[in-house]
């Protein structure tokens, strides 16, 4: 079983439980308000969902359902006119009982991705091959943004795996393109929904052309919830493939050089008429 992998999930259990209690003690102040804090529901929703993609990255899928149906009735207190918001408050903190009730089962030996292969999909009791993809990628320069640190050592340790050494990693769309400033990237994964900054917005900027990362750079945007109308809008503005969570390793790894891999096929496809005019 990997080491490192199983340090992650544990320390992963740990925080979850104090994560938990903040969430509900948020949960318990707004449902005791006659009249619904919007702002305290908007920060309720962001860390229902955070926690609920983490909860399925780290290989608690039953934990992590519990939690994004938390987050969506907590979204119907704002955006359902036919339901009354504190009606919407009651029945997410109702739900919230299932999600202690779920946390229970929430340890490392419980954890699907560290299931050995005969228990069905996961890491794997076998570490797998190290260095893949950076023997043919080695001068990527990836930048993850992503606002659960959980998520963020995982896949630090899977591109770690690969030998990918140039790799960068942020909390918010804004902080990404801090760090691109000095970094410049060649690969941005991002979250869809972070604070300060979501992954859309963070595309359209690179598309935009309003910051230093190049506005071909290859997108890889990540989200928890299956949604056509996201999915739209990802591709609609530029995005280079969409990645719901969770994802295994191996889909990570699979998108990662799919997209590399046509990245370069564009770069070698541009070069063509240069090569063709005997300027190269």
């Amino acid at each position: 079983m990997p080491t490192q992998a199983r340090a992650i999930i544990e320390n992963y259990c740990t925080n979850a439980r104090l994560q938990l209690d903040n969430l509900l003690g948020l949960i318990d102040v707004v449902s005791t308000r006659q009249q619904p804090d919007n702002a305290a529901i908007l920060e309720a929703i962001g860390e229902a969902h955070r926690m609920g993609g983490a909860a399925h990255c780290m290989g608690f899928a039953h934990f992590g359902a519990a939690l994004l149906d938390l987050g969506q009735e907590l979204t119907a207190a704002l955006e359902n006119d036919e339901v009354e918001p504190i009606e919407a408050v009651w029945r997410a903190q109702h739900l919230c009982g299932m999600a202690v009730r779920q946390f229970r089962y929430v340890s490392a030996d419980n954890s699907s991705l560290l299931r050995k292969p005969e228990e069905g999909d996961g890491y794997g009791s076998e570490a797998p091959p190290v260095g893949g993809l950076q023997s043919r990628y080695g001068d990527a320069r990836i930048l993850f943004a992503e606002d659960d640190a959980s998520v963020r050592d995982l896949v630090g340790h899977i591109l770690e795996e690969e030998g990918f050494d140039q790799v960068r990693f942020a909390r918010s769309g804004s902080e990404a393109l801090e760090i691109a400033e000095t970094f410049h990237p060649t690969l941005i994964l991002t979250d869809w929904s972070m604070k300060e900054m979501g992954g859309l917005e963070l595309l359209r900027s690179i598309r935009g052309g309003s910051s230093t990362i190049a506005a071909e750079a290859p997108v890889i945007v990540i989200t928890t919830q299956n949604n056509l109308g996201k999915v739209r809008a990802v591709v609609r503005e530029g995005a280079n493939h969409f990645l719901l969570k969770p994802f295994t390793r191996d889909v990570l790894v699979g998108a990662i050089e799919k997209v590399l891999h046509r990245a370069e096929a564009n770069a070698e496809r541009d070069l063509e008429p240069v090569r063709a005019s005997g300027r190269l």
